[in-house]
């Protein structure tokens, strides 16, 4: 694990050194679009709006509810890894400390988990249209260790609990889908 460790902390400072002016900002952007899932809540509000949309709302609130619980709730207070820039030496943080999440657990990454777990009920509900979406989840995952606040394996580990709650969700959102037909709910 020592080994392991090692490799992140040398990933992390390299990334460090290649902070810019010019992509600094971008994955500040893209780590704040993350925040809370908060780009992911306000397309599943958008698209439960419309009777027309309202089956994929529910079915992408339903995955960003289970990330929330596997990742957030359930694998973050029992892996309990401290955040990088808590560990590693030299290692500055692009965001303010409360922005940071310093009171927090780093393993797994919330935002990856949200943002996989949206990609994937977008790209079941919207196929070739909801491509984008794996492009933006991978920024925003991407953009938590750039900024200094999650080791790489994080993120890993956030993107796939993340998929699979999103598997889960849509499995059972197909089960519920007749019964809430039934009721109009949709």
């Amino acid at each position: 694990m020592n080994i392991l460790n090692n490799i992140e902390a040398s990933i992390l400072l390299f990334l460090q050194q290649i902070r810019n002016p010019i992509t600094d900002p971008i994955m500040t952007v893209f780590s704040v679009l993350g925040n809370f899932g908060l780009i992911w809540i306000i397309i599943a509000v958008i698209l439960l709006l419309r009777k027309k949309t309202r089956r994929h709302g529910i079915q992408l609130a339903l995955c960003l509810v289970a990330s929330l619980i596997i990742n957030n709730l359930i694998l973050k207070n029992l892996v309990a890894r401290p955040r990088p820039f808590t560990e590693i030496e030299g290692l500055t943080v692009m965001l303010s400390q409360h922005l940071a999440d310093a009171g927090s657990w780093s393993f797994p990454s919330g935002h990856a988990g949200s943002s996989f777990a949206a990609a994937w009920s977008l790209n079941c509900s919207f196929a070739k249209k909801a491509r984008w979406s794996w492009i933006v989840a991978a920024l925003i995952a991407f953009s938590r260790s750039y900024i200094g606040v999650h080791y790489l394996s994080d993120i890993i580990g956030g993107a796939f609990f993340g998929t699979v709650a999103a598997i889960l969700a849509v499995m059972l959102w197909r089960r519920l889908t007749p019964a809430a037909e039934k009721l109009n709910i949709i």
